[in-house]
């Protein structure tokens, strides 16, 4: 079929400021990637939008390479509203759970890419003319109902998975503050110390000018906060980019399992190096760790600690934790033995960790070929 035969009709625009005290169900693209839409009074919302309606399918056409499709909600009441970055799909020939997995498969998205224009990041748009034209196969209704309702409980499975990974990095925290306390608590049970005294603080350096591949394009990893911000668990495994040797000299490089902290952009993160790694400015690194701390401890004191961390960085252009901030901050000091059990603990945790993320690569790898399959009409 072709997908134009699918889409809605002119959409219906609704100025929510002229209805000031109306509440509307919005399906805006921050509310998709918040997981459900927002209900907002007309007073709030700033512009006009499209109405939908319960079925209808929605597609992104706002940064193309991240795939958004959704299903409008049942009714419950209130006018339904879309932003105007999602194309519409609108028509009795198509099970709309079927065509949500459809517009988020590999084979539609290939094709989906080749419909976009801009010059790069938010300013990239799929084009709904070019999106019209392509075609797909589809199935009998039954056939597509069948498809849906095996993706869709695969697809629960995952974000059970995806619950089950939340919940455990929940119980290492409140296995920390039930054994330490909280540390952000004045007057806690602990004497305190500077992270200065325990540990030499170090920052990371960036070769100038970026990109030069002088500096850039070698053999040794190069870390950036996104390799950071992808990493599931405690440590960092996969670093994307390189350095070469000159690069390597006008940077900072770390050994494997150096403790590290985000100081700029998406402050306050704390990782270990699974990969020897050269750092940028945007990180500190501890090193030399005192006998009194663990850098176990120390990892999970900076995770508990990140909201005042974020705190703590000053305003600018972004955000930004400097070395005399970080290397001032006081940290509690149980007794060794009390933060070795601590690291045992953890290390349970850990392992529970590692079997649910197994299961969710092996979940996530059965999701794909299903999904493969049920396109190419084997399923």
């Amino acid at each position: 079929m072709r997908l134009g035969d699918l889409m809605a009709g002119r959409a219906t625009t609704v100025n929510p400021a002229r209805f000031m005290d109306e509440d509307f169900e919005l399906y805006s693209i921050p509310a998709f990637d918040r997981g459900a839409p927002e209900t907002v009074p007309g007073s709030q919302i700033g512009s006009s939008k499209q109405l939908v309606q319960a079925g209808d399918v929605l597609l992104s056409k706002i940064v193309p390479h991240i795939r958004r499709a959704w299903v409008v909600g049942p009714d419950r009441g209130l006018r339904k509203l879309a932003s105007s970055e999602w194309i519409v799909f609108r028509s009795d020939a198509v099970d709309p759970g079927y065509l949500r997995h459809l517009l988020v498969g590999d084979e539609f998205h290939a094709s989906f890419m080749n419909t976009v224009a801009g010059v790069g990041g938010s300013l990239m748009r799929a084009r709904p003319a070019f999106v019209a034209e392509i075609r797909m196969a589809i199935p009998s209704m039954d056939g597509q109902r069948r498809v849906a309702g095996v993706l869709d409980r695969v697809e629960a499975l995952r974000a059970r998975r995806r619950e089950a990974r939340g919940l455990l990095h929940e119980l290492a925290d409140s296995v920390y503050l039930e054994m330490f306390g909280s540390p952000a608590e004045p007057g806690g049970r602990w004497p305190t110390a500077p992270v200065g005294s325990l540990a030499r603080v170090i920052r990371g350096a960036s070769p100038r000018p970026a990109g030069d591949p002088r500096y850039f394009g070698g053999t040794i990893p190069w870390l950036k906060i996104s390799d950071v911000t992808a990493a599931r668990g405690k440590t960092v495994e996969h670093v994307r980019e390189t350095v070469t040797e000159a690069g390597r000299a006008k940077s900072v490089y770390l050994e494997r399992g150096t403790l590290i902290l985000t100081n700029s952009a998406t402050v306050g993160i704390p990782k270990f190096l699974g990969v020897g790694s050269c750092i940028h400015d945007g990180f500190l690194a501890f090193l030399d760790l005192s006998d009194r701390v663990l850098a176990e401890y120390l990892y999970s004191f900076f995770r508990i600690m990140r909201p005042h961390l974020s705190r703590l960085a000053p305003e600018g252009t972004q955000k930004n934790l400097n070395t005399p901030i970080v290397k001032a901050i006081e940290v509690p000091l149980p007794p060794v033995e009390l933060q070795r059990e601590f690291k045992r603990r953890m290390a349970a945790v850990e392992e529970l960790e590692a079997t649910v993320g197994r299961g969710g690569v092996v979940l996530d790898e059965m999701f794909g070929a299903l999904r493969q399959r049920a396109f190419r009409g084997e399923l």
